[in-house]
């Protein structure tokens, strides 16, 4: 439905960021409303910019997981967010207690039948595919026709309405053979239909008409001739092309509507409220839209009648001609369904013209009272308008005025979808869900390296010589993260190990000019892998052993050799049964200093764990070989150890 409200001013462009009141001022619905929409933008693309468009966060792993056993399709429970909507699905069976968020929730999966927005889904494909199944999500306005509990009963009139956010999980059957969570839009069938916007555009204006019989009417010339503020809406009805379009509109946002509490011989209405005032009322002769939930979920239009006569003592309205039998059903005493929240609202075109208006050709402009004009047109030509595309705009007595739209696009309802899964019936279900969070990617929590001041290039190096625990160079370099990885994904191309040596190791020549750079080589070290649950460990051959210390040797005083490790994070993914699960491997470096009886230095260390939300990102760290700095004598000869150290992506 939709609200009685005054207008709707907010625009983007405008780069507002907050309303504020002023004193002794009368306050207006338009300015709170705005300032909603100015924090809903903000809290939307500030989603989208974080995480992305269509993104399971990480608290709730299992939200909208698709999974079929038998034919049976289940939803998981959590929350999405699609285009920066926050979608969330409650669960079903038993309640449970969340502690974090203070409320109840169900603790089992929702059966595909059981969607709370969905009430006519039809059959599922019992066998084949691929079948895309995906999620619809769009925002729908309540008023208390749709929700009675927004009457406070103790003031008996409805003070507010509310935005809601609807989804539907639907399966989109046969999308091409081969098809999976990866195939472009465009090569799969039917998909670019459904997920394409509305081409629907409007364009208003005042303009003057002929010069009225009614000598209380303001001339032609005044532009708006109306007497009244007024909140215009137009709406399609049927959707399609320019030519199969039809539309209709109201002078007060269709805010005249009702509850349907009984409907006899599909003709006679029992409402909960015929008339409120003079103007805002049923009367005979208006059109009049009859829906319901199940209507409004399948994106379908209500029932338009003309009211033939009305009651107001016994809140009665009979209709001209009959709505179609069985539509809106009611039990042995005329009663309608109120799960099914049956209404009837207002719509004000001409009583004397046709049920719904044909959506004239694109640029031919159309009157609809009071020298208010609107124009329709596509973008692109010759695209379809979609049903309950909608505009709001305003005519304003002061000076005469209508709001002007030129080509805008609709105002709702938009539409905003998510791949959850491509399916084959009865078993087969394969996650195109995109999960995003902490934990939701793997971290390095800790190398061997981060809390030793000193570490030893051979185990003869240490004993009785070296500091206390000292740990060798030849042990291996070890990486602990969060998640045990997948042995098959850390192999020699995801982790590497390598030192830059300078030329002047190899050439003495080089050392001549005093200013020329020390360029350097690169070595790629070798090494051995392995995994062990967490724990990626690698050790160095003898070769590289030996390859280290001939180049430590080669001066009295120990040289500086920058060595750096790298994980590949798009390479390296978990032991779970969802390969995307990456390494999230960027951290940032906090400077230390070193205090030891062995050296006076200050190092860089890796803040663990690794973490900022960038799945599939690398890991590195630097360390040195023999640095100075971390030079140790026992008074008979000098004893080489590995200076460590971090570096920040």
């Amino acid at each position: 439905m939709s609200s009685d409200i005054s207008r709707q001013r907010f625009d983007p462009a405008n780069d507002f960021s907050s309303v504020l009141m002023q004193q002794g001022r009368v306050q207006l619905d338009a300015d709170w409303n705005e300032w909603n929409e100015i924090l809903d933008r903000r809290w939307r693309s500030e989603t989208i910019d974080i995480i992305g468009r269509g993104t399971v966060p990480k608290e709730t792993p299992d939200g909208f997981k698709i999974e079929i056993t038998g034919g049976v399709l289940t939803i998981g429970r959590g929350r999405i967010y699609v285009d920066g909507l926050q979608v969330e699905n409650h669960g079903d069976g038993n309640l449970e207690f969340d502690p974090i968020l203070a409320e109840s929730r169900g603790v089992d999966p929702l059966p595909y039948e059981k969607q709370p927005y969905c009430k006519d889904l039809g059959p599922l494909p019992e066998a084949g595919g691929p079948h895309l199944v995906y999620l619809d999500v769009w925002e729908r306005e309540v008023t208390y026709v749709e929700d009675p509990n927004l009457v406070e009963n103790a003031v008996g009139v409805d003070t507010t309405s509310r935005v809601q956010t609807a989804w539907q999980v639907r399966v989109l059957p046969n999308v091409g053979d081969g098809a999976n969570c990866a195939t472009p839009d465009q090569e799969l069938n039917g998909w670019l239909d459904i997920i394409q916007p509305s081409a629907g555009r409007l364009t208003t204006r005042a303009v003057g008409v002929a010069t009225p019989a009614d000598p209380c009417l303001i001339a032609p010339s005044g532009g708006y001739r109306g007497l009244e503020n007024r909140t215009y809406r137009v709406e399609i009805h049927d959707g399609g092309p320019i030519g199969d379009a039809t539309f209709k509109w109201s002078r007060d946002n269709a805010s005249v509507a009702s509850g349907v509490s009984a409907i006899e011989n599909d003709i006679t209405l029992t409402v909960d409220h015929a008339v409120w005032d003079s103007v805002r009322r049923f009367s005979p002769g208006n059109w009049v839209e009859i829906t319901d939930d199940w209507r409004e979920f399948s994106l379908q239009p209500g029932e338009m009648r003309q009211i033939d006569s009305v009651n107001d003592s016994s809140r009665t309205i009979t209709l001209k001609s009959a709505l179609t039998a069985g539509l809106f059903p009611v039990d042995g005493q005329n009663l309608t369904d109120p799960e099914r929240h049956t209404r009837i609202k207002r719509w004000d075109q001409d009583p004397g013209g046709p049920v719904v208006i044909d959506v004239l050709a694109a640029g031919t402009p159309f009157i609809l009272e009071d020298g208010v004009q609107i124009t329709f047109t596509t973008d692109p030509d010759g695209g379809a308008f979609r049903p309950g595309d909608y505009w709001i705009f305003v005519a304003r007595t002061a000076d005469a005025s209508v709001e002007e739209l030129n080509e805008a696009p609709p105002r709702g309802i938009h539409h905003h979808y998510c791949r959850l899964a491509v399916v084959t019936f009865p078993n087969a279900a394969a996650d195109c869900r995109h999960i995003c969070g902490p934990c939701q990617a793997m971290h390095v929590i800790g190398i061997n390296w981060k809390n030793d001041d000193f570490l030893a290039l051979e185990s003869s190096y240490i004993t009785g010589y070296g500091p206390p625990g000292t740990a060798t160079f030849a042990d291996g370099l070890q990486i602990t993260l969060d998640t045990a990885p997948d042995k098959d994904s850390v192999v020699p191309a995801t982790m590497v190990v390598t030192i830059e040596v300078p030329l002047t190791f190899f050439d003495r020549g080089l050392q001549g000019a005093s200013n020329a750079p020390d360029p350097s080589l690169s070595f790629i070290l070798r090494g051995n892998i392995s995994v062990l649950k967490s724990t990626i460990t690698w050790k160095p051959t003898p070769e590289t052993v030996k390859f280290i210390r001939e180049l430590l040797q080669r001066s009295k005083k120990v040289p500086s050799l920058l060595a750096r490790v790298s994980l590949n994070g798009f390479a390296i993914f978990s032991d779970r049964d969802d390969p995307r699960m990456n390494l999230d491997g960027q951290a940032l470096g906090t400077p230390r200093a070193l205090s030891s009886p062995y050296t006076t230095a200050e190092r860089i260390d890796l803040m663990f764990p690794s973490n900022n939300c960038k799945c599939a990102s690398n890991f590195q760290s630097w360390f040195f070989l023999g640095s100075p700095s971390y030079r140790y004598s026992d008074g008979f000869r000098d004893r080489l150890f590995v200076g460590i150290g971090g570096d920040l992506i």
